[in-house]
């Protein structure tokens, strides 16, 4: 019995840390921290993939490669 209760709790547990890991991504997003919020945006999706986390996977990137285009651009000046 306890080891199929920790079979049907692995995947909710799962979900969780899916679900904390993408709220952070966002969290860093908006900070204007793309490059971590890539990176969990990442974890979460090979953790448990949620609705919606490739939008976010691609948002976090335009705004990596956003960020690595003006930083090259003011090392020009």
């Amino acid at each position: 019995m306890t080891k199929l209760l920790v079979y049907i709790e692995l995947p909710q547990m799962n979900k969780e840390q899916a679900e904390r890991a993408l709220e952070m991504g966002q969290q860093y997003l908006r900070a204007n921290n793309p490059v971590k919020a890539l990176r969990l945006f990442t974890k979460s999706k090979k953790i448990h993939s949620l609705p919606g986390i490739n939008t976010w996977l691609a948002k976090a990137a335009k705004a990596v490669r956003k960020q690595e285009k003006d930083q090259q651009q003011q090392r020009k000046y």
